[in-house]
């Protein structure tokens, strides 16, 4: 019975250095594609590196996706803050002993927005101006391979196309002196850009069973990518950014695998993940999940080290269709006192 107190002991004790001061923030891009996908991951706090045996597990740990043996679709909904949507598909196939192929799409939908201009320095006392209205388009396609190597060892890899359309905009060439005093500017000649990036991204991960009941750890290295560079000023280019590259470390138990003559009926689930950003410090998720009879669930977690996120909690159920298995969670995520609590949804079925 130490076993899993030992794996929260441990998460504990890892919170303190958190504290230390911030100073990676602002290195990469493609921010949409740090939403977390699933009300189950979510609702555990996002502490699913391999916590997870559905298909929601290619947007977490591509390594995972084999531990469910089950083919199947699922779609996903999250209400983010300030009126965007979130929304996204995965589908996946199970070729037995050769492996599990799945297919991923995420999709951002933001309402319209205006575009303004500040007054320049000849247009001083003058209000914002107005340029127009413009759309904001994120989406992600992925391709994902995962396969049990061993009956204790997993791995997967997944490769997505990312693409960025932040509207169009202007950027200056050059200035324009003053007619009757040329060492003041009277404009700028600009160009018209349109501000769109593609890029390949990579997401790898293991899930190992270490054969002391359930427990088992893994890893996830998730949006690897080249860097990338926007329209800019001087030589039209933006300093260099990747997609937002992310080291994960996680640990889970079935905590009732320690009470045989309960497993039939309860399952309770304690994960806990390391983080390491690349734009930020380290952080901890620490979550939970309980299953009554297999049928209904009860989620909670916590995020340690965010401005914003903290606790969360979620329901599932699982239920049947014919001869299909479905399911059908929901979350809902705390975000500080600035932003309404994040509700997400999904629904799947496996064949």
């Amino acid at each position: 019975m130490r076993k899993p107190f030992l794996i929260l002991l441990l998460s504990l004790t890892l919170i303190a250095p958190l504290r230390a001061e911030r100073t990676k923030v602002a290195q990469v891009g493609m921010q949409f594609l740090k939403i977390g996908v699933g009300a189950r991951a979510v609702g555990m706090g996002e502490a699913c590196v391999v916590a997870l045996d559905d298909l929601s597990a290619m947007f977490w740990n591509p390594g995972a996706l084999a531990i469910s043996e089950a083919s199947g679709v699922a779609v996903y909904q999250t209400n983010w803050i300030c009126g965007i949507k979130h929304y996204a598909f995965a589908g996946a196939f199970d070729y037995r002993k050769y492996g599990t192929l799945g297919i991923s799409l995420i999709y951002m939908d933001y309402p319209t927005l205006t575009a303004t201009r500040p007054p320049q320095s000849w247009e001083i006392g003058q209000p914002f101006q107005i340029l127009g209205e413009f759309q904001i388009l994120d989406f992600a396609v992925g391709v994902t391979y995962s396969r049990r190597v061993t009956n204790k060892l997993s791995v997967g890899v997944q490769v997505k196309y990312v693409y960025e359309d932040l509207g169009n905009s202007d950027i200056i060439l050059e200035s324009i002196p003053d007619v009757e005093d040329p060492t003041k500017t009277a404009g700028f000649k600009t160009k018209n850009v349109n501000n769109t990036l593609g890029a390949v991204g990579f997401d790898i991960g293991t899930v190992y069973y270490t054969g002391l009941k359930s427990l088992r750890f893994g890893m996830t290295v998730q949006h690897f990518s080249k860097d990338m560079k926007y329209k800019s000023v001087a030589d039209y280019q933006h300093e260099p950014f990747s997609m937002p590259l992310t080291f994960k470390i996680g640990m889970a138990m079935e905590i009732s695998d320690l009470f045989p003559q309960l497993t039939n009926v309860h399952q309770f689930t304690l994960s806990t993940d390391l983080i390491h950003p690349r734009d930020y410090t380290e952080r901890i998720h620490i979550g939970g999940e309980y299953w009554l009879k297999q049928i209904i669930a009860i989620r909670g977690g916590y995020k340690f080290n965010y401005d914003s996120e903290s606790l969360t909690g979620g329901l599932g159920v699982r239920f049947g269709i014919g001869r299909l298995k479905a399911y059908l969670d929901y979350s809902m995520s705390d975000f500080g006192e600035y932003f309404d609590n994040i509700n997400r949804i999904n629904f799947g079925v496996q064949f």
